[in-house]
């Protein structure tokens, strides 16, 4: 899903636009977005060190962004940033890549271990929900194009071919 369908989610949810930021460091897809929802605030910056007050969200939303951040203390610093932001009982809804693209150095998946890792569960917060997502791409949109009907069976019969998973997390 894109940013634009993403945002459109959670209008479609009853998030109100006044309550609602969307952050990236590409100004070319704040642009793009803006121009779609014209009244929800947009901010060009960096993940890692947000303009924004501590603990003044009741949801952070990410969408596979830890999959393309290979360096550890990168992923490490925005994981600590978003929490920073984040009120006390406050949800982090991740939707990422469990597994990474064979081959490809640019990607890291979101591993279970390397989410328990980067956002200290048990400490800082706590799993309330995990769900498996789409399947591995390749595998997916060759489904999606010839055998339309059999992707949600493939997915169930071989999990191990679901490659994105959504994490729920409760800030303590």
């Amino acid at each position: 899903m894109s940013a634009a369908g993403d945002i459109y989610l959670l209008l479609r949810c009853g998030y109100r636009p006044e309550n609602i930021t969307g952050i990236d460091i590409l100004p070319d897809r704040i642009e793009k977005a803006r121009s779609l929802y014209p009244h929800i605030r947009f901010i060009v910056g960096d993940a890692g060190k947000m303009d924004l007050p501590p603990e003044s969200y009741d949801l952070i939303f990410e969408f596979t962004m830890f999959v393309q951040i290979t360096d550890n203390t990168l992923a490490k610093t925005i994981a600590d940033e978003m929490l920073r932001v984040l009120k006390p009982g406050g949800y982090v809804l991740l939707i990422d890549w469990r597994m990474p693209k064979p081959g490809d150095k640019r990607y890291k998946a979101l591993t279970r271990r390397r989410l328990e890792s980067l956002f200290e569960i048990g400490r800082t917060c706590q799993i309330v929900a995990t769900q498996k997502g789409a399947l591995a791409p390749p595998i997916g949109r060759a489904l999606s194009k010839y055998l339309p009907a059999c992707y949600f069976a493939v997915a169930s019969c071989l999990p191990f071919l679901v490659a994105q998973a959504a994490y729920l997390l409760k800030k303590a």
